[in-house]
């Protein structure tokens, strides 16, 4: 259950007023010397500002007509886009099927990207059909491929014997090796003859020999859509990968409608996929040496050390190829059909910061009931801040809670995580297209939270979509300004084991337990206190240190921004390229910070002693010039310097970084900067409320606070008392967030209003009219109520089944108190609300806190209050499944993967329990 507001924090708490102080802010606009200037208004919301959706097309059975009445009730929800992936079909509507590509399925995607730029909402697609790449076009040779390597011992005796691979008979023979106890290695691929019989005789001694076999996952498309079953894509070969989109080149060559905003990759779910036919020669080629070679090591039999080379060596390979013949080949290939490239990164193996940025719009995710973890989704959104992408998406609220149980109050918390983790393009997972005529709850997907048109929140979805692009409006604004740059490790990662099972490290959003949290513990506890502490940072890789970053004089720099130091935490393997660059950014006026001494090892194995004996200079090159002061190392180099030390905080407080001390109070926070100023996005995601001065680490002259949840805005109060800092008047209730814009300059503008809770509350106590408005499977009968509770209470089975609106009347008089407003607090309610007072509409509320200042529209004397309350889809569920109704004509599951069955579910809470209070109030 969501918790509820209640009478006594509202009276423990001095607050602003985050709601509809409306009367209040005319009478001071009218007030107004002059016109405010431009930064001070809320910023433009365009069509990437508001949410956007994946979109399942089941079976792909559309049309037109049904594709303008979702794209039309889409936008007037307030979305921003549609996000289209065919998935399998449904049951019964098989005749109705359109294959996938095929020239009628093109005339869908054209009416709809027309549709789209008509009622200006974006369209983008996924290059292919559920998940991930693959096709029927995709055939054995271009397919997922896996290696097996098998041995056996022999002695001198001759060979003859045929060489297939147990596992997979069909696998094709790539190299066979035989290795003698005096370190001869022999190569007898010749030695390979008709029916794949090796004849060899090995001179004296015992061998080891090993046959290298090429075969497949044969992992199948996830839920592909009809017409598009078939193997997943080999994602290491670019030629492949060509193959691969020449259908889809062959599709789009007479499209004439508006090209799809973007394309889409999914995350990295080929399993077992770890080989490509031309691995060998793009191993030789990129480390130096023959893989062949080192068969054993590769196999974790031999030297922990040098295995560790070999293995570190094999997954950087892999990391180039998926890097280099996947992303940026397909990114390429977005990009000459008119389109950007959107994708996710995790959960394959290589360095996610470069594969997110090789897109134009990288991609995070958020699933289960956690959610998004921070610390991981700000590797997506580092990759935008240093490669200058203005927008970073996540794909948000997989599989939130259990199948319609989740409300929009769950939904806000799981947004606001992610954009304090620097996410500011929001795309729900998501809504099914369903034809009007099916029957209730129209078609599904399974691994999702349904935000789609059956779902009764719908009624009050546009108030959290508004929410969400008031918050973006901001958050794609100006540019991200971050203090430090933390190394990430991805040598350290790609040299440790998890057996021989696993030869791959894959690095994962929603399981950061083994890559992150245990193989770069280090890195991941200093991203954790300086995440807790108020210290703003970017992830950074080898690579963007190398290519993207230069030194100033003011620290270090992309173009965009200006980072104070980058910090290597306990970093233990170092190509000696990326320490040479850290040096050159010292050297041009950075400021480098390692924690627990300087990196110790060189990753790989080719040139193994040159490479350890450059890091070693390059170490002593730093010592050398290092003076030491306690527990810390200063080294001066050229314009900047390198601070070496055990203690992180006294790292970073040597150097001067400013943190934001709003930190300790619990509160998280992102930062977007302007010539004008700094824009703050800043949550309480926790209990208690926050109180008090809130310090910003700014010099600021005016500061603007913004309520995204109800668009209303004023000048805060401030106050200096530490030179570079500024303090603002502040409340935060728990589950509030808002925008504070922090000015250089002093502005005219109508001030944000304070309030005190003023005398004692007065509950209404009905009686209440209940009658039910809207919803199914059938209205229940309409009822007066001597106190308020669950409409599923009483034992009325109609009741219980229900899933819609119920409406709740009474009348009160306006206590004679003196108060300068009051607020309508409603306790507890399941789940949304609409309150007219005297039948007009004074808002909506879907979230904590629920209570909303209704003074506009309150009289003297008796007064009609309506408040309209919409539950769950679950109940009536529920009662579907205890009378074995069916509705479930598609794959379908619960949120543990099992058969979905809700016909023991008890009916969950529904309606306005209360009690429901005037609350009155001053301003101060």
């Amino acid at each position: 259950m969501r918790p509820t507001a209640s009478t006594n924090t509202l009276q423990e708490f001095r607050f602003c007023t985050h709601l509809a102080v409306l009367w209040i802010g005319i009478l001071l606009t009218s007030f107004s010397a002059q016109a405010a200037p431009q930064e001070c208004e809320w910023p433009a919301i365009n069509k990437e500002c508001r949410p956007w959706t994946y979109w399942w097309w089941l079976g792909s059975a559309v049309n037109k007509e049904e594709l303008t009445r979702h794209l039309e009730a889409y936008r007037k929800a307030e979305m921003g886009g549609m996000h289209i992936v065919p998935i399998y079909g449904a049951k019964g509507y098989e005749a109705s099927y359109i294959p996938y590509l095929t020239p009628q399925w093109m005339e869908m995607l054209a009416h709809t990207t027309r549709e789209g730029a008509r009622l200006d909402l974006g369209v983008d697609m996924t290059s292919g059909t559920g998940w991930p790449f693959g096709g029927p076009w995709v055939g054995p040779e271009d397919a997922a491929a896996h290696v097996f390597i098998e041995k056996l011992e022999w002695d001198s005796s001759k060979v003859e014997i045929p060489l297939q691979c147990s596992e997979q008979p069909e696998a094709q023979l790539q190299a066979v090796m035989a290795y003698g106890r005096e370190g001869e290695i022999i190569d007898l691929k010749s030695k390979v003859g008709e029916n794949s019989i090796l004849d060899w005789t090995p001179p004296p001694g015992m061998w080891r020999i090993y046959a290298v076999f090429q075969g497949w996952t044969k992992q199948q498309v996830k839920r592909a859509a009809p017409g598009a079953e078939g193997n997943v894509l080999d994602f290491f070969s670019s030629k492949k990968l060509s193959d691969y989109l020449a259908r889809f080149d062959e599709a789009f060559k007479d499209f004439d409608a508006p090209p799809p905003r973007a394309f889409y990759n999914d995350s990295f779910e080929v399993y077992n996929a770890n080989w490509t036919d031309r691995f060998f020669d793009e191993f030789e080629k990129r480390r130096g040496y023959d893989l062949r070679k080192e068969l054993p090591a590769l196999l974790l039999e031999g030297a922990p050390q040098h295995c560790a080379r070999v293995r570190s060596d094999y997954r950087e390979t892999v990391h180039d190829l998926l890097y280099e013949d996947f992303t940026q080949t397909w990114a390429a290939w977005c990009h000459g059909k008119g389109s950007l490239a959107r994708s996710q990164a995790h959960g394959s193996p290589g360095n996610l910061i470069d594969l997110y940025g090789a897109a134009d719009i990288p991609e995070t995710e958020g699933f289960g009931r956690g959610g998004a973890e921070i610390l991981v989704s700000k590797v997506a959104s580092s990759a935008s801040h240093l490669l200058g992408k203005p927008l970073t998406s996540s794909e948000s609220c997989t599989w939130l809670g259990e199948h319609f149980q989740v409300s929009l109050a769950q939904v806000k918390p799981a947004i606001d995580q992610f954009f304090v983790a620097g996410i500011n393009h929001i795309v729900y997972h998501g809504m099914p297209f369903s034809p009007k005529d099916v029957p209730y709850p129209g078609w599904l997907f399974y691994a999702s939270t349904h935000f789609g048109l059956t779902n009764t929140f719908q009624r009050d979805f546009p108030e959290l979509n508004r929410y969400i692009s008031r918050c973006q409006s901001f958050l794609q604004g100006g540019s991200p300004t971050n203090d430090v740059l933390l190394y990430l490790p991805i040598y350290d990662l790609w040299a440790k084991e998890h057996g021989e099972k696993n030869m791959l490290q894959y690095c994962q959003v929603h399981n950061a337990d083994d890559w992150l949290k245990t193989n770069m513990k280090p890195t991941y506890s200093a991203a954790e206190y300086m995440w807790s502490h108020g210290y703003t940072f970017d992830y950074v890789s080898d690579s963007i240190l190398k290519d993207h970053l230069e030194g100033n004089d003011a620290g270090i720099s992309n173009g965009l921004q200006t980072y104070k130091a980058v910090l290597v935490s306990n970093c233990e393997i170092m190509p000696t390229a990326t320490l040479e660059r850290l040096i050159e950014l010292a050297r041009q006026g950075g400021t480098i910070l390692f924690q627990e001494g300087l990196p110790k090892d060189v990753p790989g194995l080719n040139n193994l002693e040159r490479r350890k004996k450059r890091l070693g200079q390059l170490v002593g090159q730093i010592m050398q010039q290092a003076d030491f002061d306690g527990n810390m190392a200063r080294a001066k180099i050229g314009q900047g310097k390198i601070l070496i030390g055990g203690n992180l905080p006294k790292l970073l407080e040597a150097i001067g970084i400013e943190r934001e001390r709003m930190a300790d109070s619990g509160l998280e926070f992102v930062k977007r900067k302007h010539d004008f100023g700094i824009d703050y996005f800043i949550a309480n995601r926790k209990e208690p409320a926050y109180d008090g001065w809130l310090p910003l680490s700014i010099d600021a002259k005016s500061v603007l606070t913004y309520d995204p949840l109800h668009g209303n805005k004023g000048l805060a109060q401030i106050r200096q008392q530490k030179p570079g800092e500024t303090q603002v008047r502040l409340v935060l209730q728990p589950g509030d967030a808002l925008v504070l814009r922090a000015l250089k300059t002093e502005v005219d503008h109508p001030a944000w209003p304070y309030t005190t809770i003023k005398g004692v509350s007065t509950v209404l106590e009905g009686p209440w009219k209940l009658e039910f408005i809207d919803g199914g499977p059938e209205l229940p009968a309409s009822r007066s109520l001597q106190e308020l509770g669950s409409w599923t209470d009483g034992g009325d089975e109609k009741s219980a089944a229900f899933s819609g609106t119920g409406s709740y009347r009474t009348r009160f008089s306006l206590p004679t108190t003196t108060a300068d407003g009051w607020y309508l607090e409603l306790g507890e309610v399941h789940e949304t609300a609409s309150i007219f007072v005297n039948n007009q509409h004074a808002g909506s509320l879907w979230c904590n806190p629920f209570h909303l200042d209704i003074t506009p529209f309150l009289k003297k004397g008796e007064n009609e209050l309506e408040i309209q309350v919409t539950n769950l889809m679950a109940n009536r569920i529920a009662a579907m499944d205890r009378v074995g109704q069916e509705w479930k004509n598609f794959f379908f599951v619960n949120i543990d993967y099992k058969p979905f069955d809700a016909s023991g579910w008890e009916p969950m809470p529904s309606g306005l329990l209360g009690p429901v209070r005037l609350v009155p109030f001053q301003l101060e």
